[in-house]
């Protein structure tokens, strides 16, 4: 049962602040996060001052009416702000030692949502009061390029003015903001467009060895860089699994793939080093190269040729967020530390598997990953937010996994999740424990604790079909406690959404409406076919009568929630995803209810569509779908149809 959440109704009195002795700057900073902190500044209010250090320390005390604040830089003097409240009510002493150089995030603005400028300052807000320090911006082909008009077509790219304008907010703040982009794989998307012609290996991935490869790279490393303060950028080359396969093959004929990959790396390498650069790249291709395309738990020796082919001052990161295991991370990272003195370590919120973030998995993987990273001495870490097929997942209900990277990123002890979910109150003003409720539209009756698997119901139940049914098999034995469990949260969010100091309210209110729409979708899945198969005429006048009607009804409102929180944080384009989904559900609904409509009248014979047999998507049988009938596949175009789209 989810605790109640709590009521904000009565607020402790706002303390205010006076910042005239800190430098200009600094004021700044403060001023732009003063707000989210349920702060106010007053001359009469307590007297900021900031003792700068050298060192990794940060303390906060109140002495008098004064509160002083010991920190390295701003981001971390930003957090010791985060404090002030506590510190004033309880007169404690914050003390706190800084565990990684480099903390941030990884905003994915690439699987169609491209946060508006606005948007990523907001993320730079939330990143400094936690004592984040560091935001990547995942750009595959979301950013301008000279010379090349198509790079970024109706996709929202970020002009040059505009990465300007973050970067400078991030510096404000002490964000450092860093291109992360792709110059190997993952690059379909432009790749379609008349440049792309005599430079692809395949669809995903750039021919290596061709000049012009090299042309484009350049210009893409040029156009990603030049906006930001920063030197350091984010290369990619993840990923590429048929490198060296496709017109690579054709043109120069087989080849050894760790040979293909060093050359276009040295080359990739050369173009970083003209611009002044300090590179990073995924380091999984290296060890899919070296066993067999195993990532995670290869065995045996990394091999010399590998350990040999990394350049000594590229950065190497090392990705994983699926493992709740430390063994696992403990043997990743030492085996990366083989192979060069810089790695990284890049985890996951996990915001791209459905419509909700799985913060059970993320704290799961968090806990596991961080406590190792601590403990093999890693200084380089962050997060990432992807937005897997489709970006349906809003990336600010990730917060909860921020400050998860924020506490584990200063404090010495390792945070439970209440103490992080009562900091995510103090930094943001949401109430946590509804945002952690999120995860249960996925982490639903007979599905494991945390949601290890990645379940995703709501997506599922969301996108499934009326008539052809892909998933009902899995559905239906979910059974009546589905159905029960989504109007449980329907009624939860509803009452949350009440409290309207919550600045995650609006997305408290398109979970209500979700809720709501899933225990319909449940329920109609569950009564339709089976009241056609009985010949049930009385149910079926029902279904057409009041049960689409009523569904429908509830997907609007669902649908203008979504596109509201949509337009609130990212630019237009890709919108037309959602409308496309979303739009493709109502009528296929309007369609079964005409079906089931003309079936009554006579005007059919019969609806094929709900006589076929319903089969597991996943080949199990009752016995195995009964322990847990759902499966973790994400991919819309599985869900909604079995035919190609």
């Amino acid at each position: 049962m989810l605790k109640k959440h709590k009521d904000k109704a009565n607020h402790d009195p706002v303390p205010a602040l006076n910042l005239e002795s800190l430098d200009s700057r600094l004021k700044a900073a403060v001023r732009e996060v003063i707000d989210q902190l349920g702060l106010k500044e007053a001359p009469g209010g307590y007297v900021v001052e900031r003792e700068a250090n050298d060192g990794l320390k940060l303390m906060v005390l109140i002495e008098g009416r004064s509160v002083r604040i010991t920190a390295p830089d701003t981001a971390g003097f930003l957090r010791g702000v985060s404090y002030i409240s506590q510190v004033i009510r309880t007169e404690e002493v914050i003390e706190e030692t800084r565990q990684f150089d480099e903390n941030g995030l990884m905003l994915d603005c690439s699987r169609n949502a491209v946060s508006t400028v606005e948007t990523v300052k907001q993320f730079i807000r939330h990143l400094a009061v936690m004592g984040m320090n560091q935001l990547m911006l995942y750009t595959e082909d979301t950013y301008e390029v000279e010379d090349y008009p198509y790079f970024g077509y109706l996709r929202g790219a970020y002009s040059e003015e505009e990465l300007q304008e973050i970067d400078a907010y991030g510096y404000l703040l002490g964000v450092e903001v860093v291109p992360c982009i792709q110059t190997l794989a993952h690059l379909q998307t432009t790749l379609r467009w008349p440049h792309g012609s005599g430079i692809k290996d395949n669809e995903d991935i750039l021919l290596v060895g061709e000049p012009r490869t090299y042309e484009f790279i350049h210009a893409m490393i040029e156009a990603a860089s030049a906006p930001f303060r920063s030197k350091k950028i984010h290369l990619g080359m993840d990923e590429a699994h048929g490198l060296g396969l496709g017109e690579y093959l054709n043109r120069f004929g087989y080849k050894d793939r760790f040979e293909i990959m060093n050359g276009h790396l040295k080359q990739v390498r050369d173009i970083t080093a003209e611009f002044g650069l300090e590179p990073m790249i995924w380091s999984d291709m290296y060890f899919r190269l070296a066993y067999g395309g195993h990532y995670y738990g290869g065995a045996g020796e990394i091999p010399e040729e590998a350990k040999n082919s990394i350049p000594q001052d590229m950065g190497l990161v090392y990705w994983d967020y699926y493992h709740a295991d430390e063994a696992s991370y403990r043997q990743m990272l030492d085996k990366h530390s083989e192979m060069t003195e810089h790695v990284i370590f890049a985890g996951g919120v996990w915001t791209w598997n459905g419509i909700k973030v799985n913060h059970g998995r993320m704290f799961a993987t968090t806990e596991a990953a961080l406590t190792v990273c601590r403990e093999r001495g890693i200084r380089r870490v962050f997060t990432t937010a992807w937005g897997d097929n489709g970006q349906e997942t809003f990336l600010m209900e990730a917060l909860l996994g921020l400050q998860t990277y924020g506490e584990y990123g200063w404090r010495t002890d390792v945070p439970s999740r209440t103490e992080i979910m009562e900091r995510l109150e103090d930094c943001t003003g949401t109430n946590a424990e509804v945002l952690y409720a999120m995860r249960l539209f996925d982490e639903v009756p007979r599905v494991d604790k945390d949601n290890l698997s990645s379940q995703v119901v709501s997506k599922q139940v969301l996108y499934n079909d009326p008539l052809i049914g892909v998933m009902d098999r899995h559905i239906s034995m979910g059974g009546g406690e589905l159905a029960q469990h989504y109007r449980y949260l329907a009624r939860y969010f509803d009452e949350a959404s009440g409290d309207r100091s919550d600045p995650m309210r609006p997305h408290v209110l398109q979970s209500a409406q979700l809720a709501d729409v899933l225990a319909r979708k449940v329920d109609l899945t569950l009564t339709m076919r089976q009241a056609y198969l009985l010949d049930d005429s009385e149910t079926l006048q029902r279904i057409v009568n009041t049960d689409i009607p009523e569904l429908l009804d509830a997907l609007d409102d669902y649908k203008a929630f979504t596109l509201a929180l949509w337009y609130l944080y990212n630019k237009p384009f890709g919108s037309e995803v959602l409308d496309l989904r979303l739009g493709g559900q109502r009528t296929r609904l309007a369609t079964a209810r005409d079906r089931i409509s003309g079936y009554l009248l006579g005007n059919y014979d019969s609806i094929p569509e709900l006589e076929a047999e319903r089969l597991s998507i996943d080949g199990r049988d009752d016995a195995s779908l009964a322990l847990n009938p759902y499966t973790p596949d994400n991919r819309w175009s599985y869900i909604t149809s079995v035919n190609p789209l």
